[in-house]
């Protein structure tokens, strides 16, 4: 199993590196292209930068590095951490990182980066909308008839204040849960933060609401 995982991990490399571009090539060697006969160009690299966050999405890239599957498969990887996607999309437009593991957020890079969706990797979830318990959209309860886990309503929900990381997988779930209560995302107001300053905020006062990732929605969930 370890061999076989250090081969998959080299594999992807290598497909990623292609396709993003990278931060730290060295040479380049010409392939044949087999369907049309043409030369494409394969970089080849002395180092890998691979760009993820401290959350679970990362987990794989943190294990197989404290397992040794990259250095068994010949790769000298370096791990660079975010705290959201969204500076993952932008590391990997200014070539800064080689590959990334990552959450929605990746889209954007897949749109407008030149990358490829090499893997899917499931994780556990974890995120969250949060509100106070002593809100008027948390004292609305459930109101959907199609969905009895979602609390809140259409005119409890308009106008209020999210805190949350734009460009994030958070910021597609702040979005989602508006859409159940029929509203748009113009209709409720996304405040740009990062995730730990989003909740310094909320604990204060700030906001209205919390769109969450772990591990501050587990904190989140502890404190009620």
């Amino acid at each position: 199993m370890k061999k076989a995982l250090a081969l998959v991990f080299s594999a992807i490399m290598a497909l990623s590196l292609a396709a993003c571009g990278g931060a730290s090539s060295s040479t380049a060697a010409a392939s044949s292209n087999a369907d049309d006969g043409t030369k494409t160009e394969a970089k080849s690299y002395d180092k890998i930068i691979v760009g993820t966050m401290p959350l679970t999405v990362g987990v794989p890239v943190q294990y197989a590095m404290d397992k040794g599957y990259f250095e068994d498969a010949g790769l000298n990887v370096e791990i660079e951490y975010f705290a959201t996607g969204a500076p993952i999309n932008e590391a990997i437009a200014a070539n800064e990182i080689d590959i990334a593991c990552s959450g929605v957020a990746s889209v954007y890079s897949l749109a407008n980066a030149g990358c490829v969706w090499l893997a899917d990797v499931n994780t556990t979830g974890g995120m969250g909308v949060y509100a106070r318990a002593d809100s008027a959209l948390a004292a609305a309860g459930n109101t959907l008839t199609d969905n009895k886990n979602i609390i809140g309503s259409a005119d409890t929900l308009k106008d209020l204040q999210v805190l949350e990381p734009l460009g994030t997988a958070v910021q597609y779930m702040a979005e989602c849960y508006a859409d159940k209560f029929g509203l748009t995302p113009n209709d409720i107001n996304q405040v740009n933060m990062e995730f730990a300053s989003a909740y310094q905020a909320f604990q204060t006062g700030e906001g209205d609401l919390a769109a969450m990732n772990p591990p501050y929605s587990y904190q989140m969930d502890e404190e009620g």
